[in-house]
């Protein structure tokens, strides 16, 4: 079955928007723990080499979330919540996932040679234009939230 949100990948190539499964990420005191995680990093950064380390941060299928967690997936799916976003589910064949909420709460940044190893030469979901563009700029909201004053003093000229 086809998907407008996402494709596969085979391939040693990391791009914008690939979810990358079961990767291992060492949280202090020295805890080592495995998690799904979006690249954040843009695609142009990583194929031109400007960057050696990239910007991830963890996802979760939505079944992972108790079931009193209801109002808080509701409240995330409609934009509520800036620092998770909902993802739409998955349909390709042999790789579906239910929706994704995407915690930009906690943002890591991990080397490239470790995430190229650890995909090798494996198959990946990737997300496609323009769900790519968008959990970027949603990353990019979450961390430029503006406030201003009511009113901003005008101060007289010298």
């Amino acid at each position: 079955m086809d998907d407008e949100n996402y494709e596969l990948y085979e391939g040693e190539e990391i791009l914008q928007g690939d979810l990358i499964e079961n990767f291992p990420v060492v949280k202090p005191p020295n805890k080592l723990e495995t998690h799904n995680l979006v690249i954040l990093t843009q695609s142009c950064d990583i194929v031109n080499k400007k960057t050696s380390n990239i910007l991830v941060a963890p996802y979760d299928e939505i079944s992972s979330y108790p079931k009193d967690a209801k109002g808080y997936i509701v409240e995330v799916r409609k934009g509520r919540r800036f620092l998770q976003k909902y993802l739409p589910p998955c349909k390709l064949e042999g790789h579906s996932k239910e929706a994704l909420i995407v915690n930009f709460d906690e943002i890591w940044t991990v080397l490239l040679d470790e995430i190229t190893s650890h995909v090798s030469s494996n198959e990946r979901i990737r997300m496609r234009s323009p769900l790519r563009e968008f959990i970027s700029q949603a990353y990019a909201i979450s961390i430029m939230r503006v406030s201003t004053l009511e009113e901003i003093p005008i101060t007289p000229r010298v």
